[in-house]
């Protein structure tokens, strides 16, 4: 259960599925959220609820309560009361989430979902900065990273390929939101002279003008068309790695990336895969760099590209792992 947006986990999840011949059905949460713009606007503000919350949460509890599925695997902010949840498991059904964004976050911290959050009976949280919090609400958590979409993300212009000359433009891509915390690196970028291929939503309001909102295809086509592509962290999140640390570099992409722990666990020392930063003016100092070398430039590229694809960090992986270690749980449960 999750969204149905090309880019979102739910719909990832959903494919992996159905890669695997995995029995399943599944409900897009994008239907919580239809109606009135005021009505979600008050709906959000006075508490952080969609705005159908309550309707669509008790046809989630109609649905698996009619079918019994054995797991429901719920992702993000799920938008399901505790109520339901509780009704859910005493049926028998094993409830998971897939946690993609900080339930303690002050952008989406949500009382109603923190109540319900102790109901289930296992989170896959993508960062580890909170698995202590679910620990502390008696929840068994562990750490599982976002992936990617093969189908989606690769490189199309053949520039791995080392007999292939790349049309690069001297500019440095990023998509994403414009979140506060991001603006100085931005700006930082923009007084060097740099040239930005800059997508995403609130970037307006630092006066950084940005293209809007990208698909998988315009992604691959700036990754190919820019020598230097950002991965860059959601800091109000507490993440240590992001959807674009797995897609970008999948895509070919020569890499400059937020220095932390998770990042070089997935990229190895600084140089070997992608180049790390920490502050505006390191970011532009490693920008300069990667711009005047076409063979780190190309090093960067293939190695990135490894780092991700070489490992299993697709989606179908995700799911895989997902379920191994639920039936593990299982397992033990069984022999105590």
């Amino acid at each position: 259960m999750g969204s149905a947006k090309e880019s979102h986990v739910g719909l990832q999840l959903q494919k992996a599925a159905s890669r695997l011949a995995v029995s399943h059905g599944f409900l897009d949460t994008e239907l919580a959220h239809q109606g009135w713009r005021l009505m979600k606007t008050l709906a959000w503000r006075t508490g952080r609820r969609p705005v159908r919350l309550i309707t669509f949460s008790k046809n989630v509890r109609s649905r698996a309560l009619t079918y019994k599925p054995r797991f429901l695997l719920s992702t993000g902010m799920a938008p399901i009361c505790r109520q339901d949840l509780r009704k859910m498991k005493e049926h028998g059904i094993k409830l998971l989430n897939y946690s993609t964004d900080d339930p303690w976050s002050l952008r989406q911290k949500a009382s109603w979902f923190l109540k319900a959050l102790p109901e289930y009976n296992r989170v896959f949280s993508t960062r580890r900065a909170n698995l202590g919090e679910f620990s502390s609400l008696g929840i068994k958590a562990s750490h599982l990273p976002f992936g990617y979409d093969p189908e989606l993300y690769f490189p199309d212009d053949g520039g791995l390929m080392p007999d292939v000359r790349r049309n690069e433009e001297a500019k440095v891509f990023l998509a994403g939101g414009g979140d506060v915390d991001r603006y100085p690196l931005v700006k930082a970028l923009k007084e060097a002279g740099m040239g930005l291929s800059l997508w995403g939503g609130y970037w307006e309001k630092a006066g950084l003008p940005s293209g809007g909102f990208l698909d998988a295809t315009g992604i691959r086509r700036e990754v190919a068309r820019c020598m230097v592509s950002l991965i860059l962290v959601r800091r109000a999140n507490r993440d240590g790695s992001a959807m674009r640390s797995f897609e970008i570099p999948a895509c070919g992409a020569c890499c400059v990336a937020e220095d932390t722990e998770e990042h070089r666990e997935m990229f190895g020392p600084d140089r070997e895969a992608v180049l790390y930063f920490r502050t505006p003016e390191e970011l532009v100092r490693r920008v300069k760099e990667a711009f005047g070398n076409p063979e780190l430039r190309a090093k960067l590229r293939a190695n990135a590209h490894r780092a991700i694809t070489g490992k299993p960090n697709t989606y179908v992986d995700r799911l895989k792992t997902i379920l191994e270690r639920v039936e593990e749980q299982k397992r033990i449960g069984d022999r105590e």
